[in-house]
C-alpha cells in the first residue's frame, strides 16, 4: 500500500480541517503573544533573534523584593528580568530547610525540582489540606486559585525551576504575609 497525500474519506478530510484549524490557531496565538518576547524593542523589530538572558536576583542577599539568607530567587524571564508578562522562569536555591509564605496565586505554575525535596501543603489549613511532594527529577503542577505553602526540608538545600503562566508578580501571588515565611 502506497501513501497518498490526498484525503479520500470524510474522516480524513475532517481531520485535515481540524489540523488546519489548530495550525491557524497556533499562528494566531504566536502573533498575539509577541509581547512575550524578552523586550518590547525586540517585538517591534521584526523576527526575534536568539539571545542569552542574564538573571535578575529578586529574592536573596541582594534581592529586590525580599532579603533572605536561606532562599535565593534569580528570575531569568518575567516581569522583573525581561518585562515579560506572559511567562516567568526562575532558578531558586535554598541553603537548607526553610519555608516560603503561603500563597493563593493567580498564575499556573510548573515546578521542576533539580535537587533536594519540595513539600507543598495544598488547600486551606485543616482537615481538608493535602500534601504533594517532589524530589530531584520530578515536576509539580500547581494550578492557580488554590492555596499552597511550600516547604523545603532537605538539609543540603533544594534547587528548583518554577515556570509561571502568566508571569509571577507580587500583585497576583496572593501571599499571606502574616503567616509563616521564608526563614
Amino acid at each position: 500500500m502506497s501513501f497518498c497525500p490526498v484525503p479520500h474519506t470524510t474522516r480524513d478530510q475532517a481531520w485535515l480541517a481540524v489540523g488546519a484549524g489548530i495550525g491557524a490557531l497556533a499562528v494566531y496565538c504566536c502573533r498575539a503573544t509577541a509581547t512575550m518576547r524578552p523586550s518590547a524593542a525586540a517585538a517591534s523589530a521584526g523576527p526575534a533573534n536568539p539571545s542569552v538572558l542574564k538573571p535578575t536576583q529578586v529574592i536573596g542577599p541582594s534581592g529586590l523584593f525580599m532579603k533572605s539568607d536561606m532562599l535565593q530567587i534569580d528570575e531569568h524571564v518575567g516581569n522583573v528580568a525581561t518585562g515579560t508578562a506572559g511567562v516567568s522562569v526562575a532558578h531558586v536555591r535554598t541553603k537548607g530547610p526553610c519555608d516560603e509564605h503561603a500563597q493563593t496565586p493567580g498564575f499556573d505554575e510548573y515546578v521542576l525540582v533539580l535537587k533536594g525535596k519540595m513539600v507543598v501543603d495544598v488547600g486551606p489549613v485543616g482537615k481538608d489540606q493535602t500534601k504533594v511532594e517532589a524530589v530531584a527529577g520530578e515536576t509539580l503542577w500547581l494550578p492557580k486559585g488554590v492555596r499552597y505553602h511550600y516547604h523545603f526540608p532537605a538539609a543540603e538545600g533544594t534547587e528548583y525551576v518554577p515556570i509561571c503562566f502568566p508571569a509571577f508578580s507580587p500583585d497576583i501571588a496572593g501571599r499571606e504575609e502574616d503567616g509563616p515565611g521564608a526563614n
